[in-house]
């Protein structure tokens, strides 16, 4: 899904993709907080423009956690909605894609917007979230049948070859699953490939640190740009 700009980030945008902003250029204006897109609140509402935004995303977080209290979940929910906070537990932003019947696009846009990347598909709990919501299936079953899995083991050392390429196997194989049979099947036959998230270094698995941070707390998101562009950006304003 394309995400709606400003007019002076949309002039910022055109100038990446057309290769008239080099990476010293996105640095300064990076350190300068001018490349801004639409906060969470306003990405969430053209995600799911009902009026009935607030209500569905307080029942669902309560009917899912009939634990939980409803003054800090209505709270909770409004918070996001005022923009006065923005979510930053996964386990929070998977939920509301599942409430609002998101695609597993959106969720991966609301995930970038809110942590440091994406649906990653060497971690366990995306890989099944993921495939239940491009199934149609809900937050309640998605979180038993992970919890159903065994946890992923760690391999006694990183596996040969780019992390981007393995990512990309994975992925292309959750593409392929059709049935929660085959979900179970494809999780085990791959746990240790699944488990390598957390034998990469940070930055090779999309996170980037020090003022990305700075960007991802304002609640920019930034995943347009392109990670390897980022990545220029970031050396270019720590040099």
């Amino acid at each position: 899904m394309e995400v709606e700009l400003t007019m002076m980030s949309a002039d910022e945008y055109n100038q990446i993709r057309t290769g008239q902003m080099t990476p010293a250029m996105a640095a300064e204006y990076l350190r300068e907080g001018r490349i801004t897109l639409r906060s969470f609140r306003d990405t969430l509402r053209s995600l799911y423009p009902g009026a009935d935004l607030q209500a569905r995303l307080t029942a669902a977080f309560q009917a899912d956690d009939p634990g939980a209290n409803p003054d800090s979940v209505g709270r909770k929910v409004r918070n996001w909605l005022s923009g006065q906070n923005k979510p930053t537990n996964r386990e929070d932003i998977f939920h509301i894609a599942f409430a609002l019947s998101l695609s597993e696009g959106q969720a991966n846009l609301l995930l970038g917007l809110c942590t440091d990347y994406g649906i990653h598909y060497r971690e366990g709990r995306d890989v099944v979230y993921a495939w239940f919501l491009r199934s149609g299936g809900s937050y309640r079953e998605a979180r038993e049948f992970f919890a159903s899995l065994p946890p992923v083991t760690r391999p006694n050392q990183v596996p040969e070859g780019p992390a981007s390429q393995l990512t990309h196997e994975l992925q292309n194989g959750v593409l392929r699953v059709q049935t929660k049979e085959d979900l179970r099947q494809f999780y085990m036959e791959n746990l240790d490939r699944i488990g390598a998230l957390h034998m990469r270094p940070p930055q090779d698995h999309h996170r980037i640190p020090g003022h990305c941070d700075k960007v991802a707390h304002t609640g920019v998101a930034i995943s347009w740009i392109g990670v390897q562009f980022l990545v220029d950006a970031f050396q270019e304003m720590a040099e």
